[in-house]
């Protein structure tokens, strides 16, 4: 296939399949796809092992208003190591060079980038040697390398985190796995970097943790106020999981018990007058020592029978979201139960308090006894205080079935139906990667439980009662009842193709399924969207079903809903018609799908937020409150036992009333190469739309991509059998204009 020209006649053969009247205005690629991770600067050009691309868009009014800044994981190499250090990958189960973090930006809208600079610098060192190889291999270094960062921005203010294996100080331990040939993994460590220059230069990292748990899912936010960390620690090592949901396990949802989510923040504010520069954040100070924010941990125990207790109890915390709201954290979270073999699955928890006060900060926060013997509240290695009542997080979830993947939108500022939260997450009867679908409830203020809609069975003060607590469905009192006395949460996928009832138990439908739910709130409108199959059995054993994309919409403020809207049959239908290698529509997958709206206008350019103000200098910069971008990827439907399926391309739709109508789909990745894990970034008044991804091919390996999007205006009339010929020019004329694109491009 000509490479030059995929771009330009899959856009427009997306446009003429749509059929819409009059003129069209549609995203178009500006100009063709950069690779980010071409070897500029401090990353090595030859290994194309790129990871997890992340992008940020800095809107702060300043010199740097507009800058693009990108992140990725990628082989590091050295002179005297051209390839690298080789290390094993428990999650993708295979060796390959160990990678460092790498940052870029660009000035210009994506036209050019900086020199990439190293972040971690870690790959280059090993902290500890273990029989990495396997039982049958002799021990050897484990070399430091970089999971997949976590970026976001407030100002010209970043934070970059991740976990790493390289965990100097003497404190990290590993776990062996049986499935694996009994490779022993060290555990990870937590670290950050930031910049408070937008990117231009980044202070040292920090490493937060020892490695004496093994660190995972680091969630990281920040504003004016402070910057706030979480992430969980697994003191018996990352398990592998049973694989039994989508993805490819080992990814941190599956925990020992005794496993607790971990905080940390550092203050951004400065005295008035001041700048940024005076503050902890800008000092490079470093982040407060790690506390525990749940309170798993209750015993010591042997767990590994080699006479060396590790940290254990009866729960144990995974998954956390947290959010960071003025100065107020919102953490939620999902938690085992501790009745295994009686009742499998977990519950959804949540939690909210002012981020200089976590938990632990309250009185009584540690045990006041451990083994009989009196202890300071800051003694060491003293298990948390269970029955704190700050530490136990009210269950959002139906306590009789299986609640994970939570997560929230937020705002600091609601409508008229006050809405500020909404918090959502996957339901059902089974355990791991059974059928489910996706509950929620709102609320109105982050700190009170009794804001919550549907309400909650609310505790008293200081109390561990309500839903802090499972309850007996069978008690008379209220507050022993626990979170059985909840009302149900907004049932919001239960029979999408039929319209829904947002009161349908879970169990109503039992063989239709929900998953990878994503949304945004802004005033009284809340989008939701989620991947639905109306039988997870047939989508994942067969390719007699598969899953679409729905699109669900809330315009006052998640109390009222509108019906479901299938997003993706058609586009998939046509990828299908193009594509003769298929020959049915169940055999591709929707997959990682993202809804990213406009953000705020500019502080300098649109100062008021309204283009016709007479202060305002840019229009551009406006942001439209309506307006949002659809994106995601297909897949192949591959029979689950044989693992995933081949990622195949890219898609992105753009809405700027609500979600009341969406502009035609575009494809716009190359069908030779595999595309996957799209992140974008938006400009105010959404004429810019940045987008970077993963591509990889068998011979050349894998890269980040870069490409940036504006509407573009195609004529197109109503369709006929008598307008095809203009259907076919426009296609014709598109295809020859991106093939010159192209041609240009590639010349030397």
């Amino acid at each position: 296939m000509n490479k030059a020209i995929t771009y330009g006649s899959l856009l427009c053969t997306m446009v003429v399949a749509a059929g819409f009247a009059s003129a069209q205005t549609v995203l178009a690629p500006v100009g063709a796809p950069i690779v980010l991770s071409d070897g500029a600067g401090e990353q090595p050009a030859n290994l194309n092992d790129t990871s997890k691309t992340k992008l940020v868009r800095l809107t702060n009014g300043g010199p740097t208003d507009g800058r693009l800044v990108t992140v990725f994981s990628d082989a590091w190499a050295s002179e005297e190591y051209p390839e690298g250090h080789r290390v094993y990958d428990v999650k993708a189960d295979r060796e390959r060079p160990a990678r460092d973090i790498y940052a870029r930006y660009s000035d210009d809208n994506g036209l050019t980038w900086s020199e990439t600079v190293n972040l971690s610098r870690t790959a280059a060192h090993s902290s500890l040697s273990t029989l990495w190889q396997g039982e049958d291999s002799s021990v050897q270094p484990f070399y430091g390398d970089s999971d997949k960062p976590n970026i976001f921005n407030s100002g010209t203010m970043i934070v970059v985190s991740w976990v790493d294996k390289y965990c100097d100080g003497g404190n990290q331990g590993a776990v062996s796995y049986v499935e694996r040939e009994m490779r022993e993994i060290p555990y990870s460590c937590l670290y950050t970097v930031r910049s408070i220059n937008g990117g231009t230069s980044w202070m040292p990292a920090q490493r937060l943790t020892d490695g004496s748990r093994d660190a995972k899912q680091d969630v990281n936010r920040g504003n004016g106020k402070a910057w706030v960390l979480s992430w969980q620690e697994d003191p018996a090592g990352l398990l592998l999981g049973q694989a039994e949901g989508p993805g490819h396990g080992a990814s941190g949802a599956i925990v020992s018990h005794g496993t607790d989510i971990w905080y940390s923040h550092i203050r951004t504010s400065y005295p008035e007058g001041g700048k940024l520069s005076d503050s902890d954040f800008g000092q490079g100070k470093p982040f407060t020592p790690p506390v525990r924010i749940t309170n798993n941990w209750t015993k010591m125990e042997d767990k590994r029978n080699d006479g060396n207790p590790v940290e254990s109890g009866t729960e144990g915390a995974s998954r956390a979201n947290m959010a960071l709201v003025g100065g107020t954290v919102v953490v939620a979270y999902e938690e085992t139960k501790g009745s295994e073999g009686v009742d499998e699955g977990k519950y959804v928890r949540y939690h909210s308090f002012a981020f200089h006060q976590p938990p632990s900060s309250v009185a009584d926060a540690c045990l006041s006894e451990l083994n009989g013997t009196a202890q300071s509240c800051d003694a060491p290695g003293l298990p948390p205080n269970a029955l704190l009542p700050e530490r136990v997080g009210c269950i959002l979830s139906d306590p009789l079935q299986n609640g994970r993947r939570v997560r929230f939108l937020t705002q600091s500022t609601a409508g008229d139906s006050g809405t500020k939260l909404f918090i959502f997450w996957k339901q059902g009867e089974y355990d791991e990667g059974g059928p489910s679908d996706i509950v929620g409830r709102l609320a109105t203020d982050f700190g009170d439980l009794a804001s919550f809609h549907p309400p909650l069975n609310v505790p008293g003060p200081g109390v561990v009662e309500g839903c802090l607590i499972r309850g007996d469905d069978d008690e008379t009192a209220l507050p022993l009842m626990g979170a059985f006395a909840n009302t149900p949460a907004l049932n919001l996928s239960h029979d999408t193709p039929l319209g829904g009832d947002l009161t349908a138990h879970t169990d109503l439908n039992p063989i239709e399924d929900a998953r990878a739910h994503r949304g945004y709130i802004r005033g009284d409108t809340l989008i939701l969207g989620y991947s639905y199959t109306p039988d997870l059995v047939l989508a994942r054993a067969t390719d007699l079903e598969h899953y679409n994309f729905w699109i669900r919409r809330s315009l006052d403020g998640g109390h009222t809903w509108e019906p479901a809207r299938d997003m993706t049959s058609a586009l998939i239908l046509d990828y299908v018609n193009r594509h003769p290698d298929y020959n049915a529509v169940a055999q591709i997958d929707v997959k990682e799908p993202r809804i990213v709206k406009a953000p705020g206008s500019s502080p300098v350019a649109c100062p008021t937020g309204d283009p016709e103000d007479p202060s305002t200098l840019d229009p551009t910069q406006c942001s439209n409150p309506s307006g949002f971008v659809l994106a995601g990827g297909l897949v192949e439907n591959t029979y689950e036992h044989l693992g995933s399926g081949k990622e195949l391309d890219l898609f992105v739709t753009r809405s700027l009333d609500a979600g009341a109508s969406f502009e035609p789909f575009i494809i716009l990745t190359e069908e030779i190469s595999s595309d996957y894990e799209s992140q974008l970034r938006l400009t105010p008044s959404l004429d810019r739309v940045f987008v970077v991804w993963n591509s990889s091919q068998t011979d050349a390996g894998s890269d980040g991509q870069f490409v940036a999007l504006a509407p573009t205006e195609l004529a197109m009339g109503p369709r006929s059998s008598g307008s095809i010929e203009v259907h076919l020019l426009v296609v014709l004329l598109f295809s020859l204009f991106w093939l010159r694109i192209r041609t240009i491009k590639s010349q030397p």
